[in-house]
């Protein structure tokens, strides 16, 4: 089946991963204005989606953050044994990073929130990578770099100062490390509205800058084996008939292709 979400979001980024050849994904789902939960659906492949519970209702993070109103930017990150959801968590006032965590990827619990966050953050996405968390976040047209050793309490990096800074909103950073560099996606609206590549050494500097997929936004970028070859994928939103769809892309003779339709 394919999943469509309520046209009007700007922040129904997924996540998804792999594990035992069964896909999970989580994505932000509107109940109603300006409030919404994180959903969790399940699939035999990456285009073949099922919704299966309800990840993070947003009563329950009404009772971590007194007046919340907006559950979204879910990231699914595996560190070492430990499984744990991020999110953001929103209301008139404050945005704040939440984390919770699973051993079975369906039930989670002990919400708490990440600590040394100094901007207001609207998208985030986590690498664990040598025993470190490693965070990305917009602000914004901004997106900062943070680091932390138990993946709650982080420190801001390069000074202070934003890594990615346009004139035009830049939103949903979503970071993969491939083994030699890290590999983001991210929305840009400096002309127009699209999703733009990068990659870097050290999560700082970032080059090779290129548009990938046009008219498209919130990507999610993930590497999977396909046919005994590992490939790039890469998850994304766009407008179909008033209605926001998820979308798959995958890298094809180093260029970058509707893969399929949508999940």
């Amino acid at each position: 089946p394919t999943i469509w979400i309520p046209y009007g979001l700007d922040r129904c980024r997924t996540s998804l991963i792999k594990q035992n050849d069964v896909y999970y994904m989580w994505y932000y789902k509107e109940n109603s204005y300006s409030t919404g939960s994180i959903i969790h659906a399940r699939g035999a492949s990456h285009k073949d989606f099922a919704e299966y519970s309800m990840a993070v209702p947003s009563s329950v993070n009404e009772k971590a953050i007194d007046n919340s109103s907006l559950v979204t930017g879910p990231d699914v990150v595996f560190a070492d044994d430990n499984q744990y959801l991020y999110f953001i968590n929103q209301n008139d006032a404050n945005s704040y990073i939440m984390r919770c965590e699973s051993d079975d990827l369906d039930n989670w619990t002990n919400i708490v929130s990440a600590t040394g966050i100094s901007v207001d953050v609207s998208s985030c996405s986590i690498v664990y990578k040598d025993s470190e968390y490693h965070m990305w976040c917009t602000s914004s047209n901004t997106i900062y770099y943070y680091r932390s050793q138990d993946g709650l309490a982080f420190s801001i990096q390069n000074s202070g100062s934003p890594i990615v800074d346009f004139a035009y909103d830049v939103s949903c950073p979503s970071v993969l490390w491939d083994g030699s560099k890290y590999l983001m996606a991210y929305t840009s609206f400096e002309s127009g509205m699209s999703i733009i590549l990068a990659e870097s050494t050290d999560g700082i500097a970032w080059t090779g800058q290129q548009e990938i997929i046009a008219s498209s936004f919130n990507p999610c970028i993930i590497q999977d084996y396909y046919n005994g070859y590992l490939e790039t994928r890469i998850m994304y939103n766009q407008t179909v008939d008033d209605q926001v769809q998820i979308k798959t892309a995958i890298i094809s003779n180093e260029s970058w292709q509707d893969f399929e339709t949508s999940v």
